[in-house]
């Protein structure tokens, strides 16, 4: 499973990894409201 968070969202990034989910990236500008930066996190099935 792969998704984004936006980078600021530190309680949501701290929850993600309490469900196995690990930071394997980031997208630069992605969001457009504020061009904050998303972190994308990724899931393997089986972890």
């Amino acid at each position: 499973m792969l998704l984004e968070v936006r980078e600021g969202n530190e309680g949501a990034r701290r929850l993600y990894r309490l469900y196995g989910f690990r930071e394997i990236g980031k997208r630069r500008g992605y969001y457009a409201d504020t061009g904050e930066d998303a972190i994308i996190m990724e899931r393997r099935s089986g972890e």
